[in-house]
């Protein structure tokens, strides 16, 4: 078999994968983006107008990552279970 008939072949193994119901897996894709990104519209601006200007950038920036990462780890099971 042929490079490209093998490219075709996954192709087309991928496609009857993927063939169900895309809302499934972009409903709760665009609810965990929308979450975390409003997570970091919320922490940015504190972040710089508040924490950054008291205590300095970089731990402004590690403060911020690690309140991030929360709100990672609680969104992705919630978005999941959902």
């Amino acid at each position: 078999m042929t490079a490209t008939g093998r490219v075709t072949n996954l192709a087309a193994r991928l496609g009857d994968r993927a063939s169900g119901d895309d809302r499934a897996v972009l409903a709760p894709g665009a609810l965990y983006f929308a979450l975390v990104f409003a997570g970091g519209r919320v922490f940015g601006p504190v972040r710089e107008l508040l924490v950054a200007s008291r205590v300095g950038r970089t731990a402004g920036v590690l403060a911020e990552a690690s309140l991030m990462l929360l709100v990672i780890v609680v969104a992705a099971p919630w978005t999941v279970r959902r």
